[in-house]
């Protein structure tokens, strides 16, 4: 049997004689009140469960739940990365000291397009050095919260790290060209096959040899070679990179809400 409230379940406990007449019956009345106020506590401990979870917390419970973990809120995070920060503490706490949890942290804070580059790769001498490099597509808009960053990388590498921050922007350059009478030559070396000894007669079965052959396969290659018939040449060409680009032609007010930090750089390729 299935009960919605608390005073149902402590009526249903009474023998019959006391559950008579129950529109009127005291027993009744008395659980039906104070049934109501043990529904409502119930309610609450379910609530303070979840406010206590940090995947069902609400956003103003997420710092009281920082502030456990020794954690503060960036600036300028939205809830939902904060949210996910205070789930990853644990893992990135158990993985402190590894590159792997050096990627985790900056995942954590908004950054999964990094990598860990050790200097001891090519300089014994800097053993303890790395480089953290951050690969970005230079046509992105993204703010960049350094601190954040460095607190990451700082609260997780191992404590004789020193680390190097590197930012690496990328990006490309589209160009459409017809090409006529184009050739393009395709040579395959196809692959073949030794130390196979085959039972077709040629092999006397008199112990002189084993029947352990291995295939072996022998080493090939496949050449690709394009020519065309026509020189081309290429002229001289120029790469423009502008940030923040904006003109004083009347569409921004002068307000300080715009930054005036824009540049246009033309550099000959």
């Amino acid at each position: 049997m299935i009960f919605k409230t608390f005073g149902e379940y402590m009526f249903y406990l009474l023998t019959a004689p006391l559950k008579k007449d129950k529109p009127q019956n005291q027993f009744y009345l008395y659980f039906k009140v104070t049934g109501t106020v043990f529904d409502d506590i119930k309610q609450d401990i379910f609530k303070l469960r979840r406010q206590r979870i940090s995947s069902t917390a609400e956003p103003v419970m997420l710092d009281i739940i920082g502030q456990d973990r020794k954690m503060t809120r960036l600036q300028g995070e939205p809830v939902e990365a904060w949210r996910k920060r205070l789930q990853m503490k644990a893992i990135i706490a158990e993985l402190a000291g590894s590159e792997k949890g050096i990627l985790l942290a900056l995942e954590s804070v908004g950054y999964n397009y990094a990598y860990i580059d050790p200097l001891w790769k090519v300089d014994p001498e800097r053993w303890a050095e790395i480089n953290v490099v951050f690969q970005k597509d230079i046509d992105e808009e993204e703010y960049i919260d350094f601190q954040s960053i460095k607190q990451a990388v700082m609260e997780t590498k191992q404590a004789s790290t020193f680390p190097h921050f590197i930012f690496h922007y990328t990006t490309g350059i589209q160009i459409m060209e017809t090409l006529l009478l184009a050739r393009v030559n395709c040579r395959f070396i196809l692959p073949f096959w030794t130390g196979i000894r085959l039972l077709d007669g040629s092999w006397l079965l008199d112990g002189d040899g084993y029947l352990n052959a291995e295939l072996v396969s022998l080493p090939c290659r496949t050449k690709h070679r394009t020519g065309f018939l026509i020189p081309e040449r290429l002229e001289e060409g120029t790469i423009t990179v502008s940030h923040n680009l904006w003109f004083l032609d009347g569409s921004y007010l002068l307000n300080g809400e715009q930054t005036i930090d824009a540049y246009k750089i033309t550099e000959a390729i």
